[in-house]
């Protein structure tokens, strides 16, 4: 294999992961995206790179980070398990920024909604039925999240 290879690359960033060298593999997403913007590299590349990006952060407990990593994959390429990481994601931010909000001083607790996300809203408008199973759990965790 050639090291200078896009998917020899994204493939070790996977195997940091895995050995929970996440510093290590964080460097190597930032130079691939540097890759990104100058030379054309393939869509599906991309959101699997911009997805390991939101996977070390989840792992850092970065969850505002991983929402945006997430989003940012969705956009390069529709993948079910990256909606799923984002609304776990999402789920793990919502209740971090709550616990966060308790410790503030009460003068500067400001409970900020997050915003929608388009590509979840649109979910219903997925052609395919395998999103079913999905779509049913995203409308029970915003009937939750409502109650």
């Amino acid at each position: 294999m050639d090291p200078t290879d896009k998917v020899y690359t994204s493939n070790m960033i996977a195997c940091l992961i895995e050995e929970k060298k996440l510093d290590e593999a964080m460097f190597l997403i930032e130079n691939l995206i540097e890759v990104f913007e100058s030379e054309h590299v393939d869509f599906k590349l991309r959101a699997r790179i911009l997805q390991r990006k939101g996977t070390i952060h989840m792992k850092r407990e970065e969850y505002k980070a991983a929402v945006k990593a997430f989003e940012s994959s969705l956009k390069e390429s529709k993948s079910d398990t990256v909606i799923e990481f984002l609304v776990e994601a999402k789920n793990k931010f919502d209740k971090c920024d709550i616990k966060e909000i308790g410790k503030l001083p009460k003068k500067e607790q400001k409970l900020e909604l997050p915003v929608e996300n388009p590509i979840i809203e649109k979910i219903d408008t997925f052609p395919d039925n395998s999103t079913n199973s999905l779509k049913e759990q995203i409308v029970e965790a915003k009937l939750e999240k409502k109650s």
